[in-house]
């Protein structure tokens, strides 16, 4: 009995030991969790960093992102791919354009990886469940055929009109801010653009996902709710799952919001649905309602569930919410940045003062896509694909990956790769997208800012499963700027800071947003 306790005690110091010393760690991570068969060519690499217990290298992304960066770059260039760590589990990132391609390809994604998203953000499963991005490969193509229907780029039009008036509020807003600091004699004004666009993003997905279903207030209440779940689900403590179940008020107060968003959603869908069957020639509440269009939309006889409605409206919703409001946030603030840029984008506006519709939404005004292109390159919000996990063993270029290897794409480090963008890749330069024929309109006026450049650009994904909201997300981008420039001036007040050094980013689990300091911008009425 005592052997025994002594034995116990040596390996639970020793483990201890271990776990204190990164290095350490690091090695023992390795011998235990390791996924990629060694070979000659990679025999000798090591993680892209020393992982620290229990979070691995993500609690060094989030505390120091320019260094992990950096070294993501490195690794890119001179391997084409690096790994890193996520509590126990191992993920190889790409980076180079053969590789990316290849993950990215049906023989890959569809026939030799599923996603699992489910280990690394347990919140998103339970807001999520099987939402379209959430799934495997073998669901995601019965749901993706029933999906397209009610969000394909055919239906874009029809959420248009949503997408107008939440930008018209959102000018409107600003206009009443302009007249409030006139008032005081002074000409411009502060402004968290954080907080504004946010508010402008989760208001226009909100009112698209549930059209009329739902007064303003209440679409204004549980977009709220959903953002602070979304916020929450992307930080390394709720990557616990003994920690999310717990008893403790911010898991308990998290899963009572998830618990009210699915309620209020499924209740729709039985209404709707029932009233379709007392009287099938029913019309939608209203145009451009995604989750009536959801519910409406089929493969044959093949029809969402009541669930999959559901976790699909949401699904839809966050993956626009955060991603659109944090890349309308950093537009701001480089337009802030480069004064000319804002200049040229007027013009070219006060050169098209037609109505906006949707071929302008998607690929009209060439410099201002070549604007929003260049600043979701250097900063996408999303700050890796999601993660491909391997069915069986598999080549992945030089790498041989066992079943079960997890596999991804750092867009962060893809974006300024210089094997890939050239020796100004960290360069902040929109007209390089006007100065090259890929990712251009058939007619080679305009430019698609989804396009992934035969997957040089990753931001929207590339090969089969590219985000499919991508285009509705492009409109409320477009559409919000195009009426901001044409009425305000955006000014930076914080230069001296970032000429200094200083960076305007920083990371959690998942995104890349700009620091509350600096999303604080001035709005001088023009």
């Amino acid at each position: 009995m005592l052997l025994s306790v002594l034995v116990l005690a040596v390996v639970f110091v020793g483990l201890l030991w271990v776990i204190r010393r990164p290095r350490a760690y690091s090695v023992l991570l390795d011998s235990c969790f390791n996924m990629i068969q060694r070979n000659e060519s990679t025999r000798r690499l090591e993680p892209l960093n020393d992982p620290i217990f229990p979070f691995g290298n993500i609690s060094q992304w989030v505390h120091n992102p320019g260094d992990m960066l950096k070294r993501a770059s490195k690794n890119y260039e001179e391997y084409g791919w690096y790994y890193s760590w996520t509590l126990f589990t191992q993920t190889v990132s790409v980076g180079k354009v053969e590789y990316i391609k290849q993950m990215c390809s049906q023989n890959f994604t569809i026939r030799s990886s599923t996603r699992d998203l489910h280990v690394r953000f347990p919140v998103w499963t339970m807001l999520f469940g099987e939402g379209l991005f959430m799934v495997g490969s073998d669901k995601w193509k019965r749901m993706h055929k029933i999906a397209i229907r009610g969000m394909g780029s055919n239906k874009l039009r029809f959420y248009l009109p949503a997408v107008l008036e939440c930008s018209d509020r959102v000018i409107s807003h600003l206009q009443d801010s302009a007249k409030e600091a006139e008032k005081k004699n002074k000409s411009e004004f502060l402004v968290d653009t954080e907080e504004l666009f946010r508010n402008y993003a989760t208001e226009a997905i909100m009112s698209i996902g549930f059209g009329q279903s739902l007064a303003y207030n209440e679409i204004s209440r549980l977009g709220k709710k959903f953002v602070n779940v979304m916020e929450k689900g992307s930080t390394p403590i709720y990557m616990v799952n003994a920690y999310i179940f717990s008893p403790l008020p911010g898991p308990t107060s998290l899963r009572r919001d998830i618990g009210e968003l699915h309620s209020t959603c499924r209740q729709i869908v039985r209404e709707y649905r029932h009233a379709k069957k007392k009287e099938p020639s029913t019309e939608p509440q209203a145009i451009g309602c995604l989750l009536q269009a959801l519910c409406d939309a089929s493969d044959g006889d093949d029809m969402f569930t009541e669930e999959e409605c559901v976790h699909n409206v949401y699904s839809f919703i966050g993956a626009g919410i955060d991603t659109t409001s944090t890349a309308l946030t950093h537009c701001a603030l480089l337009l802030s940045l480069y004064p000319e840029i804002q200049d040229k984008i007027r013009t070219e506006l006060k050169e098209d003062e037609g109505k906006f519709d949707i071929s302008k939404a998607l690929t009209g005004y060439p410099y201002l896509s070549a604007f929003i292109k260049e600043t979701l390159r250097l900063y996408p919000p999303i700050i890796g694909l999601p993660i491909r996990k391997t069915t069986t063993k598999t080549k992945l270029g030089q790498l041989t990956l066992r079943s079960g290897a997890c596999v991804s794409c750092n867009s962060l480090a893809v974006g300024r790769a210089k094997t890939v963008w050239g020796e100004d890749a960290s360069v902040f330069r929109p007209s390089r997208f006007l100065e090259t024929s890929e990712g251009r309109t058939r007619d080679k006026k305009g430019i698609d800012i989804t396009n992934s450049m035969g997957s040089k650009f990753v931001t929207f994904g590339a090969g089969v499963r590219t985000c499919i909201g991508k285009n509705l997300s492009v409109m409320e981008v477009k559409s919000v700027l195009s009426k901001l420039l044409r009425n305000f001036e955006i000014i930076n007040l914080h230069k001296d800071k970032l000429n200094k050094g200083r960076k305007h980013w920083k990371m959690n689990a998942a995104f890349c947003r700009v620091k509350p300091e600096f999303a604080r911008l001035a709005f001088r009425p023009i």
